[in-house]
């Protein structure tokens, strides 16, 4: 346990220390537009792909498409619209361009930053570019450029809106200076809530696990706690290596761990968070409501069985992350280095509208409706909890009888309150989503910085939802406060005698 706490504590430092990320800044002059990657504090996996805290996806509305071969906006008019935000509660992309040709393409102007400190890219930092294609991964919009032959229409790009670099904030009701004050407070806090979450979720996986905790519920409450250690986890690992191998960004590793373990990660455990609270809802519903009908329920009777089955599904469900795209060698270099890059894969410009209703369904149905039947079960538990607490009043029972009741109503009493904390801090993040899909409303929008506030805000309020539980159960919950104190007190017992049997035998020699 000792070594487990340590490995917490390190990782919690890497995450405080070290939290890279890119947003965009956008120019444009004639025909030719220069990204800019500027460090904002998140890693460039949720930049790219399916994230979870907001159950938003990213499709092609989320893509600035330019080439020939990807579907047009005139044939998906929902590329016509607004910024949009990622399932991890990350703003995506602002206004969209139509498929362009070789006069359209985005020309080899990049640069990126460490730090904060925008630097040009050389050969001592990664550029992205290519003559048949040119992928830049940033926080605000994703670039695929797939062809480069010159036609008779590279004249004009067609947009929907202005460009960013030209929109008036006056309107806004967050105006720049106000967020530029209140951004960085802002992500730091959503930093030390994610590394209190490690520690905090690795504390309810010892405690839950202890004998005088097992049940069912804990089973869910267990599962839950460990896929918020595994979420946390999968941020934490790119900053570590980007603070061990730093400006290689367009390595191999960065882009495949971006692109699809993290993304895929941050999609299906995310929803799975959702799922195992709506689960645990559920369950103590039926053991308070239907106490002898429950034992009998699957719910009750095989807990490990639905978690496994319900991960299962997640995943199964998210394999297009996989299908979407590709990671391919953009360029070597005369000293050697690989540069990578990534782009459309072939199935997914052939069956586009598939794999795009195929994100949709898996944001609705594990995101939205399990947020909403957490509500739902909250609702009656609330019912049942009242109706229990009627009927306890009206019987006689013995001191055994009435103390397992008491039990059984704290510990749904207990479950109501998590359930309930977490459902509320996640739904910010999804209504954010949501909105986000109206086209006067985003990053590239008169209301930028309104837009980015409360999408910044609501991801924080996803990073305080997993440190939710632990206090409700320590305030609430009488046999976990116990369990806590067991547990810390063998913990420092053993703790104590390891320095005594070091101490004698160092001694000794």
């Amino acid at each position: 346990m000792r070594g487990v706490f340590v490995l917490i504590a390190l990782l919690c430092a890497v995450y405080i220390k070290s939290t890279p990320t890119y947003s965009m800044v956008r120019q444009t002059e004639g025909t030719t537009a220069s990204v800019t990657l500027v460090d904002t504090g998140y890693p460039l996996e949720e930049a790219s792909g399916e994230s979870v805290a907001d159950g938003h996806e990213i499709t092609d509305s989320n893509l600035v498409q330019i080439g020939e071969g990807l579907p047009s906006s005139t044939e998906k008019p929902w590329l016509q619209g607004s910024a949009s935000t990622t399932e991890s509660g990350r703003l995506k992309t602002g206004g969209r361009m139509q498929p362009a040709t070789a006069g359209q393409l985005l020309q080899d102007s990049s640069s990126t930053t460490k730090s904060g400190i925008t630097q040009d890219i050389s050969d001592e930092h990664a550029r992205v570019t290519a003559a048949e294609g040119t992928t830049s991964v940033v926080d605000f919009e994703l670039v695929s450029t797939q062809q480069q032959e010159a036609t008779s229409e590279s004249d004009s790009v067609a947009r929907s809106g202005p460009e960013p670099g030209f929109l008036d904030f006056s309107g806004d009701l967050i105006q720049p200076e106000v967020y530029n004050k209140i951004e960085n407070p802002l992500k730091s806090l959503r930093t030390t809530f994610g590394a209190a979450a490690l520690v905090i979720n690795t504390v309810n996986v010892v405690v839950l696990s202890r004998k005088s905790m097992r049940s069912p519920t804990s089973v869910y409450l267990m599962a839950l706690s460990v896929t918020e250690i595994l979420y946390v986890t999968v941020e934490v690992i790119p900053l570590i290596y980007d603070a061990i191998t730093p400006l290689t960004r367009t390595s191999h590793f960065y882009f495949t761990y971006g692109l699809f373990v993290s993304n895929f990660v941050f999609a299906s455990l995310g929803r799975f968070t959702y799922c195992l609270t709506a689960l645990v809802c559920m369950e103590r519903f039926f053991g308070l409501a239907f106490p002898m009908r429950a034992v009998t329920t699957r719910l009750v009777r095989f807990p490990k069985a639905i978690v496994l089955v319900s991960l299962l599904v997640l995943l199964a469900s998210h394999v297009n992350i996989f299908l979407k795209y590709e990671v391919y060698l953009l360029e070597v270099r005369d000293n050697g280095e690989e540069i990578y890059s990534f782009r459309f894969t072939e199935f997914y410009t052939a069956n586009a509208d598939l794999m795009d209703t195929w994100s949709l369904i898996n944001k609705v149905l594990f995101a939205y409706v399990m947020l909403f039947l957490s509500v739902l079960a909250n609702i009656l538990l609330v019912f049942a909890l009242r109706r229990h607490h009627r009927s306890r009043l009206e019987m006689t029972t013995n001191d055994n009888q009435t103390r397992r009741k008491r039990q059984d109503r704290m510990r749904t009493l207990t479950i109501l309150v998590s359930s309930g904390v977490f459902t509320i801090l996640s739904l910010p993040s999804n209504i954010h989503s949501m909105a986000a899909l109206l086209a006067s409303y985003g990053f590239n929008s008169p209301v930028r910085h309104t837009f980015l506030f409360f999408q910044l805000l609501a991801s924080v309020l996803f990073e305080l939802a997993f440190c939710s539980d632990f206090c409700v159960y320590v305030i609430f919950s009488a046999t976990y406060r116990a369990t806590l104190r067991e547990t810390f007190a063998h913990a420092f017992r053993c703790g104590t005698e390891w320095v005594k049997s070091r101490t004698h035998s160092e001694y000794e020699t």
